[in-house]
């Protein structure tokens, strides 16, 4: 597990908003490790250049927030020990993203 650095920001719910913000990131060559989008215009990233992220997006008039966040990668049955471990340290989750990528399964049809 590592504590790594989490932007928020506050999108148009429009057309092309993300990926002016995500392509603005690669031109510069900043990595997107995880992502998340709600309906209403909130975006949390998890990049690998967290200084270099917010100069960008201030230089493009995007508002940043930064908060400290919890990356753990698990296997796609192992997320349950962490969240009770979690649970059993009296830790309340306020939101998680997560996804699970299984190389060894092939194409699914």
């Amino acid at each position: 597990m590592a504590i790594r650095t989490e932007l928020c920001l506050r999108l148009p719910n429009s057309p092309g908003a993300l990926a002016r913000v995500t392509s603005l990131l690669a031109e510069e060559r900043v990595h997107i490790i995880a992502l998340t989008l709600e309906s209403g215009g909130t975006t949390r990233l998890v990049v690998d250049k967290v200084t270099r992220a917010t100069e960008i997006l201030s230089r493009h008039q995007v508002h940043s927030d930064a908060r400290d966040v919890l990356c753990t990668v698990v296997s796609s049955l192992g997320i349950a020990p962490i969240l009770t471990a979690a649970a059993a340290a009296d830790v309340n989750l306020e939101y998680a993203y997560a996804s699970s990528v299984d190389d060894d399964a092939g194409p699914r049809r």
